[in-house]
């Protein structure tokens, strides 16, 4: 069985890896949902569909990331909104530069627009109120390549065998060669962490640079 409890020995750590353990099992091993558990939702089918509406079609106006964002989705599938928001909610777990409320606000703003509702549990809202790292000046003003990244490492991350899933999550050197065959976030320097998935919080490897680009 995958090693995916928690491994950080701060006690601020806990609720955190709690929640990206289940994302790591249910989610990137499995095609489940971190918000509705009788759900697939992280399927190849809703990755594809994200993929091309979101990270294929970025959005270069002058409007802020909610706007923008909000345009992005505007016709995407309940599944595929739905999957963006785990994915949101996988990106902005282990930051503790955002406050509980502004990351609760990031991730129902994605939730609001669902035909059928579905609401944050209190276990991942509590989450929300710790952090293990600052994610710096990029967390914001590139969270649009941030969140492009997650789709593609998911899809890349899903691509791969059950067992190879298994192995990383259980080595982490397994896992940072699957983030490092990733496609490189379109960004100049990807400056902090993307990924946070037991066993370790996976930083090192999400922070190599890449050749600068535009959306």
């Amino acid at each position: 069985m995958s090693r995916t409890s928690p491994t950080l020995s701060r006690i601020g750590s806990v609720p955190v890896e709690e929640i990206a353990a289940r994302i790591l099992q249910h989610c990137l091993i499995e095609d489940g949902s971190i918000l509705t558990p009788d759900r697939g939702v992280w399927t190849a089918v809703n990755l594809r569909e994200l993929h091309r509406e979101y990270v294929d079609a970025p959005d270069v106006s002058a409007k802020n990331f909610g706007e923008k964002l909000a345009s992005q989705l505007a016709d995407t599938s309940d599944p595929a909104r739905q999957l963006f928001a785990e994915l949101y909610i996988l990106n902005v777990l282990p930051l503790d530069n955002f406050l509980q409320t502004t990351k609760v606000g990031y991730i129902q703003g994605v939730l609001d627009e669902l035909k059928t509702p579905v609401d944050i549990p209190d276990d991942i809202a509590h989450a929300f109120s710790g952090g293990v790292f600052n994610g710096g000046r990029a967390f914001s003003s590139r969270r649009w390549a941030q969140l492009s990244f997650l789709v593609e490492f998911a899809e890349y991350f899903k691509s791969q065998s059950i067992a190879i899933r298994r192995e990383a999550a259980d080595h982490p050197n397994a896992m940072k060669q699957l983030v490092r065959s990733t496609r490189p976030p379109r960004t100049g320097t990807a400056t902090g962490p993307v990924v946070h998935v037991p066993p370790r919080v996976l930083s090192a490897d999400c922070q190599h640079s890449a050749e600068t680009a535009t959306p």
